[in-house]
């Protein structure tokens, strides 16, 4: 939720894009006028403190605040510093800072900031860039009308990202769509609604995290909860960018006997409470691939892995009968990823925190806050947990929110931590091997939302030679 301030420097910003140039001159001559008016009373209310003098005094206090506030954001609004993607930096160096990978002809690709631009970046295990695509929103989405477009390019960070052979990158623009662009940068298909993550679907296609939205008005069909809400879905897309399935989470949790988590929230579910809110937050979809059914046994191919991070839940269900096998509220609290991990467990990246960490008023957390994120694993049948990173010195971490964890083929993982700008792999025994900083300035770091390695052969680029967007 926007703090009173950001609201307030929000609706500044959206009444300034809308007057023109002749009514901006009638009111910057009223304000002169009415200025004296107000001056000469001000002299006499200020003495009375009356209520008129009350009202003023907190008309400029909120108008104090919003002038601060989008003086705070003025980067965003440009396009010439992506404010509210920066964060303190917690670790030295810049770029390649630790690279002792066996695998030196990986590539890496990384979702993140770069010259104050949104940019996912194809590079080489000692930072040569390889590819790379400037992400402009307006550029992608040139026709969406002013009441749906953001204030501006920089108000849209990617969430969710992945390679595919041919040199084609999907992608979403959180909460707003799941793109895909080819080599050289042109759209394939675009998707409304996405979120979070995307992943490959093994028989063709992605699953992404979609969002639903139920106005004022609607009908109730989830009770207790009554409209406005948002309802997370899980999106099936085909290769085309095509929905062929989606399935609203909260439904599939009443469906399946779990409305006591789903309700566990310590509301108290009045007539007339007003739900504009999402009722789940699901953050990641992973399918069970065949390779690793059978280190499986409770499960099948095709099975789905979902991250709930408000309700510390992770459910695992079969998407065509829709039914849930497994599903476990923590030991992780406020977890931001899950995958299915060779030799038969679930890894969860383990946030471990709230956003009472952040400082005060602001989405950013501190230098010195205790690094207590870690990366987790359980046995879906014992149910036995055990820390696989950041319980050792070298290893602390944090990510109040975000974060993305991806085992790697050697067995090892790469971590990516968002608000450190971080991204960290580490082999099978916990050593780290390769790091990278997305430095921004001697004392702010950019959010990094996802990495993740892909082997030398990966790509097969033939015949896609291309000039747009080789550096």
């Amino acid at each position: 939720m926007l703090d009173q301030s950001a609201d307030a420097a929000k609706r500044l910003r959206n009444w300034v894009q809308k007057i023109d140039i002749a009514k901006a001159l009638f009111i910057f001559v009223s304000s002169l006028v009415g200025s004296g008016l107000i001056f000469g009373y001000g002299l006499y209310a200020g003495g009375q403190k009356d209520g008129v003098y009350r009202f003023f005094a907190g008309l400029v206090s909120n108008i104090s605040e919003a002038v601060t506030a989008t003086t705070e954001d003025a980067g965003n609004i440009t396009g010439i510093k992506p404010t509210n993607f920066l964060q303190p930096a917690r670790f030295d160096g810049e770029g390649v800072t630790i690279n002792n990978a066996p695998d030196q002809d990986s590539l890496i690709l990384i979702s993140s900031f770069y010259d104050g631009k949104n940019e996912i970046r194809l590079i080489e295990r000692d930072g040569s860039i390889v590819n790379r695509w400037p992400l402009e929103y307006s550029k992608i989405f040139p026709r969406e009308s002013r009441d749906d477009r953001p204030n501006a390019d920089l108000y849209v960070d990617t969430h969710g990202a992945l390679l595919e052979p041919d040199g084609s990158i999907a992608f979403n623009f959180e909460y707003r769509a799941a793109v895909k662009l080819d080599w050289c940068g042109n759209v394939q298909w675009r998707v409304r609604r996405a979120h979070h993550s995307i992943e490959k679907a093994e028989g063709g296609g992605y699953w992404v995290p979609g969002n639903r939205r139920t106005k004022a008005g609607d009908p109730v069909t989830l009770r207790p909860f009554q409209p406005p809400y948002s309802s997370h879905t899980i999106m099936r897309l085909s290769e085309d960018g095509e929905v062929l399935q989606e399935i609203s989470v909260p439904k599939l949790l009443q469906d399946n006997g779990l409305e006591p988590i789903l309700t566990a929230s310590g509301e108290m579910f009045v007539h007339g409470k007003k739900w504009d809110q999402q009722i789940v937050h699901m953050n990641k979809i992973e399918e069970l691939s065949s390779e690793l059914a059978d280190d499986f046994p409770s499960f099948q191919a095709g099975d789905l892995a979902l991250s709930l991070r408000k309700l510390n839940l992770v459910v695992v269900l079969d998407p065509v009968t829709e039914k849930v096998k497994w599903h476990s509220v923590g030991p992780w609290v406020r977890q931001h990823d899950v995958e299915f991990r060779r030799g038969g467990t679930l890894m969860v990246f383990n946030n471990n925190g709230y956003r009472t960490d952040y400082l005060p008023g602001a989405g950013r957390s501190h230098p010195s806050i205790v690094r207590k994120t870690n990366i987790l694993e359980i046995d879906p049948i014992t149910r036995e947990h055990n820390i696989v990173f950041g319980d050792k010195p070298g290893q602390e971490m944090m990510s109040v929110i975000r974060g993305k964890v991806e085992p790697t083929q050697s067995n090892g993982i790469i971590i990516t931590e968002f608000e450190a700008g971080r991204i960290i792999e580490a082999d099978a025994a916990g050593n780290i091997i390769w790091e990278y900083i997305n430095r921004y300035s001697d004392t702010d770091v950019v959010e990094i939302t996802e990495a993740r390695v892909y082997p030398a052969d990966y790509l097969d680029l033939a015949n896609r030679a291309c000039e747009t967007n080789n550096p």
